[in-house]
């Protein structure tokens, strides 16, 4: 089986003004990490984890902040 979580890229790199969402989604990417090595110690190596963390999307919450470039993060904005 797998598990996958949706996370942000705002998890990995900081945005200004989205510090509550990025560290909401840099939690989730330790809790999926920390999952996935509690899955290995145990053998379970059939349960697959996976973080998916798409660039920022056009919403009232990112609106004014995705003219930021993350340096190593390609954009097609």
């Amino acid at each position: 089986g797998s598990i996958v979580n949706m996370s942000s890229v705002a998890g990995i790199a900081p945005f200004p003004y989205l510090a509550e969402y990025g560290a909401t989604k840099a939690a989730l990417i330790a809790m999926n990490e920390s999952l996935r090595l509690e899955l290995n110690a145990r053998h379970l190596d059939y349960i697959h984890t996976m973080i998916v963390c798409p660039y920022l999307v056009s919403t009232p919450l990112t609106e004014g902040k995705m003219h930021f470039e993350i340096p190593g993060v390609l954009t097609f904005l």
